[in-house]
């Protein structure tokens, strides 16, 4: 069956302005809080991050390390039940002023894997 060119090129048009989207199921860091690169003169007692996809929570983490690369959040990484698309872990309440590095790992809900880290600073 030949098909002729005008309804060849209608059904391409067709397809490319149908509204189909691709869609990206990586889980982008979207925002953070404490904000990445940040200075904050009041301590904060845990680290957020909101991303860009629904996180599956068992398989994602958030680590938080002094300069002097120890390990100081409380090992409570979770993804937020309102809010699947954030990721949260506490800090201990004496935290002190200095730089901290998050490193972070999001599993997007169809297995899709990002990394990431960032600093930020608590005033002294």
């Amino acid at each position: 069956m030949k098909m002729h060119p005008s309804l060849l090129l209608a059904l391409i048009g067709s397809l490319l302005f149908s509204g189909i989207r691709v869609v990206s199921a990586h889980a982008f860091l979207e925002k953070a809080d404490p904000a990445v690169g940040s200075e904050v003169s009041k301590r904060p007692t845990q680290v957020k991050i909101w991303f860009t996809e629904k996180l599956e929570g068992a398989l994602c983490r958030i680590q938080v390390f002094t300069a002097a690369n120890q390990e100081i959040d409380r090992h409570d990484c979770r993804v937020d039940p309102q809010n699947p698309t954030l990721l949260e872990v506490s800090l201990p309440p004496d935290l002190a002023a200095g730089t901290y590095q998050v490193v972070w790992k999001a599993v997007s809900v169809d297995t899709h894997t990002t990394t990431g880290k960032f600093t930020f600073t608590v005033k002294g």
